[in-house]
This record gives C-alpha cells, structure tokens and sequence, in this order.
C-alpha cells in the first residue's frame, strides 16, 4: 500500500519545560481529584445504608401501626362494654364477692 500524501503543514513548537510552581498544582490537583473520587464512593455507600436503613424503618413502623390498631380495637371493646352494661358492674363485683363467701 501507498503512504498518503503528507499535507504541508507547519509543526508544533516543544513544549516549555513546566514551572515548580505549576508541577506543585498538578501534583495538588491530582490529590484533590483522587479525594473527590474516594468522596463520590463514600457517599454512595452511605446513600445505600440509609436506603437500608429506611426499609427497615418502614417495617418497624408497620409492626407499631398494627400494635396500635390492635390496641385501639381493644380498646373500643372495653368502651363499648362499660355502655352497654353501664352501672352494673357494681351489681356484678357485689354478685362475685357474695358467691366468694
């Protein structure tokens, strides 16, 4: 095969050496990109135990809420006995402690 034909064109000048200064905020720069990587990745795993973290939180506060519901259901069955039998319990302790005699 042929070489394709070289365009003319003039060539790039060298490069200047770098500065101290300027190799001091590369080497910084490289640090801070390395930390902001390792940051990235610390957040995600703390963003996953929070999500964790969350779903068992919602199945304790669904064991409350049916202990609550129980409760109040409980509850509302004593209430509803005191109505309906009102004064009677008098009569009805008097009626135990006289049978236990």
């Amino acid at each position: 095969m042929a070489t394709p034909p070289r365009a003319d064109f003039d060539p790039l000048p060298p490069e200047p050496p770098l500065s101290p200064d300027t190799r001091c905020i590369l080497v910084e720069l490289g640090k801070l990109s390395g930390a902001v990587v390792w940051l990235v990745e610390t957040v995600k795993q703390h963003g996953e135990k929070i999500d964790a973290l969350r779903d068992d939180m919602h199945g304790i506060h669904r064991k409350i809420d049916i202990v609550k519901g129980m409760l109040y259901a409980v509850l509302g069955m004593i209430a509803l006995a005191s109505l309906l039998l009102g004064g009677k319990f008098e009569a009805l302790t008097a009626v135990i402690k006289a049978l236990a005699k």
